[in-house]
């Protein structure tokens, strides 16, 4: 919409309302605001939900992989797996295969117990390459020994269950083993040789990591191991990845990516995700209206002046081109402050939520809710653009119909009957 300099000069003196025009000042207002209000929440709400996403899909990765195999029963599935393991190089987009023995255990420290998942493996990979995806502590000197059983914990369950760095703890599992007084539980001392913390609320109160001979040795397994986790070079070829595994496995081993595993999760995301964007929106079209409200008062003051124009010579395009040009810059002011504020209430929100919750003493994130110890923000630019755009299209629309009836006043009418 090309807009002359004289239709633009008339414009910005609408924009300065008087006095005898107070009422008119508070609606463009409340317009303004509004407008900003909507942009500034829907910004901040999306980019919360796309950090989350991003969040716990980086945690997710770092801790289970991006694909799972799960081994038959049997020592002779456990040897064809051994002979998979060797030739697994030859798929160029596996970067890190490891193999490990996961089961369900006890674990019990002065008398208080907590079930486990325990996790063997080559316990010293977690210090040359972390792939719980978390942070750990140094480990306890000789704890890497392989003849010195060692777990690693969970910061987080460490705390509730009173452990530091040294202390003995008793992994008990319902694999029994036989003795004078019968079968018994098969249990094991351990030393607590560091803790991780991984982010995700879950991981960190309910997974231990062992040797992986100590699990063999505790769970008496039969097989060299029973799930492994793969990592990938290009996360983008995984379909192509999971293909080549199911064509080259032993029959009977299973193969789960972190999409089926995860799937409900991340659609429930997505679907929340949608539905926010369509409930805040509204919030928009609610100020939209507002604007409506104000461009239509405006054009009932200035009838006079639209007739005194069209006697000079305006056309009906050219006083449609001026009421579209105050509505737009009303509803542009809006969505500037909006961005702005929403832009920068994203990028600070775990700030925000400390300050907030140091003010009112509630928690406001709840970690064993969302997974995450921190509530984060992705703020993305085409997100953004995204809402923006909209909020300049409502603001268009709602600007049209007043701007619309102020090209059509009859001059000789107004000036014949006032």
């Amino acid at each position: 919409m090309l807009i002359s300099k004289a239709e633009r000069t008339i414009a910005g003196r609408y924009l300065r309302l008087g006095r005898q025009e107070r009422f008119v000042s508070v609606v463009a207002a409340f317009a303004v605001l509004g407008i900003g209000l909507g942009v500034a929440t829907l910004i901040v709400v999306l980019s919360v939900m796309d950090g989350f996403k991003a969040k716990l899909f980086d945690q997710v990765i770092g801790v289970n992989g991006h694909i799972s195999l799960y081994a038959p029963e049997g020592q002779g599935a456990a040897a064809q797996l051994e002979a998979f393991k060797q030739a697994f190089t030859k798929e160029q987009n596996i970067q890190l295969f490891t193999e490990m023995w996961e089961q369900q255990a006890l674990l019990t420290v002065s008398g208080r117990y907590q079930g486990v998942l325990i996790k063997g493996m080559n316990i010293r990979s977690l210090y040359e390459k972390p792939i719980v995806g978390a942070s750990l502590t140094p480990p306890l000197p000789g704890s890497l020994d392989p003849d010195v059983p060692s777990l690693v914990l969970g910061a987080r369950l460490a705390e509730r269950l009173g452990l530091r760095v040294g202390d003995s703890v008793t992994l008990t599992t319902l694999n029994r083993t036989a003795s004078a007084f019968g079968s018994l539980p098969r249990q094991r001392v351990f030393r607590l040789a560091s803790l991780f913390t991984s982010g995700l609320y879950d991981y960190d109160t309910n997974v231990a990591f062992i040797d992986l001979p100590d699990a063999r040795l505790l769970f008496h397994a039969e097989g060299q191991w029973n799930t492994a986790e793969i990592f990938l070079r290009n996360p983008d070829a995984m379909d192509k990845t999971v293909a080549w595994l199911v064509d080259n496995l032993p029959a009977g081993v299973g193969v789960r990516d972190w999409r089926y595993a995860n799937r409900s999760l991340f659609a429930a995301i997505e679907v929340e995700r949608s539905v926010m964007f369509i409930i805040l929106s509204l919030i928009i079209l609610v100020a939209a209206f507002n604007i409506i409200s104000t461009m239509v008062i405006l054009v009932k003051n200035k009838t006079r002046d639209i007739a005194v124009l069209r006697t000079l010579g305006a056309t009906p395009n050219s006083i449609r081109r001026i009421f579209m040009a105050v509505g737009l810059c009303l509803g542009g002011s809006g969505l500037v402050v909006g961005v702005t504020l929403g832009v920068l209430f994203a990028r600070n929100i775990e700030t925000v939520r400390r300050w907030v919750q140091h003010l009112t003493g509630t928690q406001l994130f709840p970690d064993e809710i969302y997974f995450l110890n921190e509530m984060p923000s992705a703020v993305a630019p085409g997100t953004v653009a995204l809402i923006a755009v909209m909020a300049l299209v409502l603001v268009a629309l709602a600007t049209w119909y007043p701007a619309n009836k102020a090209s059509q006043v009859r001059p000789l009418d107004i000036l014949r009957y006032g």
